[in-house]
């Protein structure tokens, strides 16, 4: 069974679950609500929610973090550091980039980096 849960970020983060979940239909309803709901507020702290979910994430499970952002980071060497600092973890970074105010370069270097895509 899979496993998930979903971090919103802006200048801060908010996980559906601090755990993660079954992917039973249940849960991705519940969570689907959730993220419906949700209100953009601005500001794109891309390294709060990626330490948050190296949290999460367990030896059990496969460590995947898909990210989509519709803003500019402005703290990517930070960002990379960390995700250098961390990859003995065995987390995969993917990425993915929506709007015309991401830094492409910068997220495809941290999917390099996470090998991810």
């Amino acid at each position: 069974v899979d496993h998930f849960t979903i971090i919103l970020f802006n200048h801060g983060s908010l996980a559906y679950s601090n755990e993660l979940l079954p992917a039973c239909p249940a849960n991705v309803e519940g969570a689907k609500k959730w993220v419906s709901e949700a209100t953009a507020t601005g500001g794109t702290d891309i390294l709060k929610p990626m330490t948050l979910a190296m949290k999460i994430l367990t030896k059990k499970s496969l460590p995947i973090i898909f990210l989509v952002t519709d803003g500019c980071v402005y703290n990517e060497r930070e960002i990379c550091h960390y995700l250098s600092k961390n990859k003995d973890h065995g987390v995969r970074v993917s990425t993915m980039g929506i709007g015309l105010f991401c830094n492409s370069f910068f997220l495809q270097m941290l999917a390099t980096m996470g090998r991810g895509f």
